[in-house]
């Protein structure tokens, strides 16, 4: 029975990852983190004003980014994104802004997406807690425990899933007005800013616990990357 529901549980788990792998760290790198001429707020503010929602939505600046659902729509930017002008952040930026186009048309399926991330996050991690409380005090067996705990991290995944449609949707749309606008005067500058936007939207695809572990891992890789074409162009000249 445990074998049973460890191999049903890692279906998901192991089909998010895969997405996360393709989707989001692939398109990242490509993307690369290079400076650009717009800062995240000044972004903020075109991107709004183009999608013609800077009326519906106001921006605030805090310690967490995230956009909330209310009688009005908040996009909240941390100060690091407000201020930042490099691809990755301004790409945050996009997909936040995206958030916000949903929460004005559809509110109830972006409160949906941002339970399912909630709950992709704390699900798993409570379940753990408990089953390890039941091995040590309840002795049930060891395998039953790390089904169990299996099983509530494929149900995260399969929650995240499920839900990323609503992200994917968000940036696509940011990524056409970046494409489309002239937002950036270098056309490069709004391929990677684009381009960075709608592999994001993949960034939680997988539940919380497994995205901050390969949140780390892509940063460690982009630095790398990054470092070594800049130590190229240094040789070349």
């Amino acid at each position: 029975m445990s074998r049973l529901i460890l191999l049903i549980s890692l279906v998901p788990i192991i089909l998010s990852v895969v997405i996360r792998k393709l989707f989001c760290d692939r398109g990242v790198r490509s993307a690369g983190d290079a400076k650009t001429s717009r800062t995240g707020r000044e972004l903020a503010d075109i991107l709004l004003s183009k999608a013609g929602i800077a009326s519906q939505v106001e921006i605030e600046e805090k310690r967490r980014a995230e956009v909330k659902v209310g009688k009005s729509v908040r996009l909240i930017l941390s100060k690091r994104l407000a201020e930042s002008s490099n691809v990755l952040a301004l790409g945050e930026v996009a997909l936040l802004c995206g958030h916000a186009l949903v929460a004005t048309s559809n509110p109830d399926l972006l409160k949906w997406r941002q339970w399912a991330v909630k709950f992709s996050f704390a699900f798993p991690i409570f379940s753990v807690v408990v089953l390890v409380f039941a091995v040590v005090v309840a002795k049930i067996p060891a395998g039953l425990g790390l089904a169990f705990a299996a099983a509530a991290l494929g149900a995260g995944s399969l929650f995240s899933l499920l839900s990323l449609q609503v992200e994917v949707q968000g940036a696509r749309m940011m990524a056409t007005i970046i494409d489309e606008s002239r937002v950036f005067p270098r056309l490069r500058e709004s391929e990677a800013v684009a381009r960075a936007c709608k592999s994001l939207a993949y960034r939680q695809a997988v539940p919380g616990a497994i995205e901050i572990l390969m949140g780390r891992d892509m940063e460690r890789k982009i630095a790398k990357e990054v470092g070594r074409r800049v130590a190229g162009k240094v040789l070349r000249r």
